[in-house]
């Protein structure tokens, strides 16, 4: 896709989110700038990361919490996987493949799998695990105890991102020309991700 493509894929999937629910713009932005700097096969697609970033603030933890969470519980799934297949009761095998499709259901399916446990033994597998970020408990916990939500927020930003169409609805595209619309999209976007390594990542 070219940029200005993008530039109106992200900006509509961030106004779409932030229109759905209490999660600001600048926190969902935050958030996804952050979990860029993950390698290439842990990363969820833009989507899916700004839907999180969404998601995560609704659950009242902040973009710096959940994305160091994110960033240690990646790393250590894909370094540890045996240890998580033990506590999931599944095989090496498949915690690794199921990280290699998509680390983001791995990372869901997770957290849902410890919803049973009280506050001691989520925090002592977490241990165990080696996630022992600060926050992580939270992070897990969110996405278990809402999982449902998380799945309706990938949706939502899955959908706006293909359309790529609210931001254009939002500027009134009737009353002004197209290449002006863009830019003014292309700049708010831009102000979000001031970053030249990490809009490589978006574009």
């Amino acid at each position: 896709a070219d940029i200005a493509t993008s530039y109106q894929a992200i900006g509509s999937a961030i106004n779409d989110l932030g229109a759905n629910g209490v999660a600001s713009e600048a926190n969902i932005a935050e958030f996804t700038k952050r979990i860029g700097s993950l390698t290439d096969v842990l990363k969820p697609t833009v989507q899916e990361t700004l839907a999180l970033g969404a998601a995560f603030e609704e659950s009242g933890i902040e973009a710096e919490t959940s994305s160091r969470a994110y960033n240690i519980f990646m790393k250590q799934a894909s370094t540890e996987s045996a240890k998580f297949a033990k506590v999931m009761g599944i095989s090496k095998e498949a915690v690794e493949d199921m990280i290699n499709t998509n680390p983001l259901d791995f990372m869901l399916d997770f957290s849902k799998g410890l919803n049973g446990m009280n506050a001691t033994e989520v925090a002592k597998t977490l241990d165990f695990l080696g996630v022992n970020a600060d926050g992580a408990n939270k992070v897990i916990g969110a996405m278990g105890n809402n999982f449902d939500r998380f799945h309706e927020l990938i949706d939502l930003s899955n959908k706006s991102f293909d359309d790529g169409t609210s931001l254009i609805t939002e500027y009134n595209i009737k009353n002004e020309n197209l290449a002006a619309t863009l830019e003014k999209i292309g700049k708010k976007v831009n102000g979000w991700f001031s970053s030249e390594g990490f809009n490589n990542w978006l574009f």
